[in-house]
């Protein structure tokens, strides 16, 4: 519809009132939408969130008319941030191993033939060496200690005995297991978190049999030998300026019970006044301790 003005006031005065009923109009959209947002959360929301029906009798509070809404002002804010250009030699920095390994030198050279000049017949001169490192691994080694004792008698008064030196002391009497194999099971089992039947698998690869029973009593006995260290440890930790606390449930094997037992495993971190452990390192030590509970 075209609206006939007459001067030029006329016409500030309809932008003016246009401006208004558009303001109004506005503030009474993001009232609407404030109120169906509220309306779906009541209807759709959680449970906690609903409001229940009135019920006959029930008071209910007037809060009067609601306020209109007013549009909230856009902010703006200038953000500006810095992003790290990618690596072009992505990969070739991802293999790292100490430098004293030992070495296995493969020479590959050329065929006899190949080493003569083609047009002037003369032998080429050997100017440098293309080396290419790889880091390669070999099987489990396992190998056998034999203590070979002599023994000593004597002719004359056999009586006195056979005297031969003693053995080393081992944690595991008349164990067959060498103390570097029972380090080997318990740094797999506790460390890598390795199952035993898994172990057994592995080295049976090496054509090295030994029973799932066979570890598990020896890892059984191991920890009773190690019993003084983590006393030790347990008493460090107790010591500490710095103690950190931490309980994981697990579930143990009880022969009273049909069913596992529910227990805590205990996990006790310490470490000197002001600082935080990391690590195996000096000034942080761990002791565990699991206590059976039953619910």
């Amino acid at each position: 519809m075209l609206i006939h003005l007459d001067s030029p006031m006329e016409a500030t005065e309809l932008l003016r009132q246009k401006d208004a009923r558009i303001a109004a109009l506005e503030a009474a959209v993001a009232l609407l939408e404030e109120q169906l947002s509220w309306l779906k959360k009541l209807i759709f929301g959680p449970k906690s969130e609903r409001i229940v029906a009135d019920l006959p009798g029930q008071t209910v509070l007037d809060f009067g008319p609601m306020p209109a809404a007013t549009p909230p002002k856009e902010e703006t804010e200038e953000i500006t941030y810095q992003r790290r250009k990618a690596s072009r030699n992505r990969g070739a920095d991802t293999l790292s191993f100490p430098e004293d390994l030992p070495v296995k030198r493969i020479e590959l050279d050329v065929p006899p033939e190949e080493k003569v000049c083609p047009e002037t017949g003369k032998p080429l001169v050997c100017i440098g060496y293309d080396i290419r490192r790889k880091l390669a691994r070999k099987a489990e080694q396992f190998y056998i200690i034999e203590y070979v004792r002599p023994k000593y008698a004597s002719k004359a008064n056999p009586d006195l005995g056979i005297k031969t030196a003693s053995l080393p002391e081992t944690i595991i009497e008349r164990c067959p297991a060498d103390e570097s194999l029972l380090a080997f099971i318990l740094t797999a089992k506790f460390a890598d978190h390795l199952p035993l039947y898994r172990l057994v698998e592995m080295l049976g690869r090496s054509e090295v049999h030994i029973s799932r029973q066979t570890l598990s009593k020896w890892v059984v006995t191991l920890g009773m030998a190690l019993s003084p260290l983590y006393e030790a440890m347990k008493a460090r930790i107790l010591e500490s300026g710095v103690l950190f606390v931490d309980a994981s449930p697990v579930r143990v094997q009880d022969q009273g019970l049909k069913r596992c037992r529910q227990a805590y495993m205990w996990v006790y971190v310490g470490a000197a006044a002001g600082t935080r452990p990391t690590g195996f390192s000096s000034s942080a030590w761990i002791a565990v301790i699991v206590t059976p509970r039953r619910f």
